[in-house]
């Protein structure tokens, strides 16, 4: 998967979209790493991100092969290498198989509509500005996003106002990115920021 750097979440991202040619709706983004500065403001170590290319959904059902496994066998059919007494008998076996093949697409097509993967791991998120991270769940479609402020902070030399501390899914930490929800999970921010005065 290809990775890109910039001085900024923003410049990294914007690399691999001027590399793939693509549009921020075309493709998905994992945060690698933040820009790590110095105490005199100097980038010690560039912005990390993997960029790479939405998968449509016609891709993603001809990874499981099952289309191609129905092709063979309707080829061996017609080409006469299946004994014609057994013909109509496959012939109907095939029929059957497509058509639950396709009410099955089709179900799981109405099932997933409304669902969506996370951008990325809690650990990913870690001290990027909350906002950024908002706005990549927002992006992913995701509707019911809290953030929670963590008023920590005292100087804000080690730990930057506004970076986060962790996020959670339906409050559990521990997520699993390959799986899909609901639209409405609760995703909830957690950030640094500076105690109130007193």
């Amino acid at each position: 998967m290809p990775v890109y750097n910039g001085n900024s979440i923003e410049e990294a991202i914007g690399n691999g979209l001027n590399d793939l040619q693509l549009s921020y709706d075309n493709v998905t983004i994992n945060i690698l790493s933040d820009v790590l500065e110095n105490n005199l403001g100097e980038v010690t170590r560039q912005a990390e991100v993997e960029v790479k290319k939405k998968e449509s959904k016609r891709t993603r059902y001809a990874k499981y092969g099952v289309a191609f496994g129905s092709g063979i066998l309707a080829n061996r059919l017609l080409s006469n290498k299946i004994p014609r007494s057994n013909r109509w008998g496959v012939l109907g076996f095939l029929t059957l198989f497509i058509l639950l093949l396709f009410g099955l697409v089709i179900g799981m097509d109405a099932e997933s509509t409304p669902q969506i993967q996370v951008p990325g791991s809690s650990r990913q998120f870690e001290s990027v500005n909350f906002s950024i991270v908002a706005q990549q769940f927002e992006d992913a479609g995701f509707s019911n996003i809290t953030l929670t402020p963590i008023e920590d902070l005292k100087f804000g030399i080690i730990t930057k106002d506004g970076e986060v501390e962790k996020v959670t899914v339906s409050g559990n930490e521990e997520y699993v990115i390959e799986k899909w929800y609901r639209q409405d999970v609760p995703i909830n921010i957690y950030y640094h920021t500076f105690e109130p005065e007193k």
